[in-house]
């Protein structure tokens, strides 16, 4: 799949609504962007996008006619209440123009001395855009620049420093009904253990930052302990104080999570253990802690999965079978 992702102000609707960012021009022009319709459908049941290009004149991706279609584009902004980088949603199937188009804005609603105008289209069938409230996090920004390509032009491999968000953004174009579990799931029908690996683990990455940047705002050092299987994740030391620390996190709203029976142990043993669970870890991350020992008295604890190991009496069990359906 070509991918690349786009940085652009950020909008509610995107169907002509004014654009927040920091760039100078949406500044300058109170929220005036391109980007404004880049989520709108037009007659001919297309989307017509704009993001910023190169340099003080914007120029275009250097691309063959050959190369110019079935891009996946991911358009990512930063929300303005809390001034983190989201994603707001995606083409699939996208052509990028040689050229700039104008925009048909500028004949209906504006004079034509006005510039509005886009470089990408994409069937509106296969594009998504991801509720304000409940856009999944980005990541680490890529810069001031406009675009950038995570698969490489001409092998359309994945870059090298790019797997990870590619990965990411991968899991998240190809399953658009998973922003449900970015953010908005029934916590009553999706149990951690049915979410797809990609998405738990960025679950799992996403609670161990915040917990960790927690412990550190309040003046610990925070030693990361998690591939040891000590029964805790973090080992936080300040002064004479120590808490041993087990990270769980949700991307729901209720703290529901898989605990080990080894977690489970430790945590009723030392009184100086903690369970740090964050909620809706991949929106607006919510921290909860509780006391190790009170583990059992505040969330029912119930096995799903069991293990099997064979009893002294084999006779059932048929072995060297050569043919499966040789049973009586």
């Amino acid at each position: 799949m070509k991918l690349m992702v786009c940085n652009i102000g950020w909008c509610k609707e995107y169907q002509g609504d004014r654009v927040h960012g920091k760039h100078k021009f949406i500044r300058k022009t109170k929220g005036d962007g391109s980007e404004r319709w880049n989520f709108k459908t037009y007659r001919d049941r297309t989307l017509k996008g704009y993001f910023r290009g190169i340099g003080k004149n914007h120029a275009l991706p250097h691309l063959p006619d050959t190369a110019r279609d079935n891009w996946t584009i991911v358009f990512y902004a930063q929300d303005p209440t809390d001034k983190i980088l989201k994603i707001v949603g995606f083409y699939r199937s996208a052509r990028i123009l040689p050229d700039w188009e104008e925009r048909p804005e500028n004949i209906s609603i504006r004079t034509l001395k006005e510039n509005h105008c886009y470089c990408v289209v994409a069937p509106a069938k296969k594009a998504k855009l991801f509720p304000e409230k409940s856009r999944p996090r980005f990541g680490k920004g890529l810069g001031q620049v406009g675009f950038v390509y995570l698969t490489d032009l001409k092998t359309q491999r994945v870059k090298p420093k790019y797997k990870t968000l590619y990965k990411k953004l991968s899991a998240i174009v190809k399953n658009p009904s998973g922003i449900t579990l970015l953010g908005q799931q029934s916590d009553s029908q999706h149990s951690p253990t049915t979410i797809d690996p990609l998405h738990r683990e960025a679950v799992e990455k996403a609670s161990m930052s915040f917990v960790k940047k927690q412990l550190r705002r309040e003046g610990y050092q925070v030693t990361d302990v998690s591939d040891k299987n000590l029964g805790y994740d973090l080992r936080a030391s300040r002064g004479a104080d120590i808490l041993y620390v087990e990270v769980k996190g949700t991307a729901g709203s209720k703290p529901r999570f898989i605990i080990t029976k080894n977690e489970v142990s430790f945590m009723g043993k030392d009184p100086s253990s903690r369970i740090g669970i964050v909620t809706t870890a991949l929106t607006q991350p919510k921290l909860h802690v509780l006391k190790g020992f009170n583990l059992e008295m505040a969330f029912n604890l119930r096995p799903l999965q069991l293990e099997a190991t064979p009893r002294s009496n084999s006779s059932y069990m048929i072995t060297g079978v050569k043919k499966f359906f040789c049973l009586p």
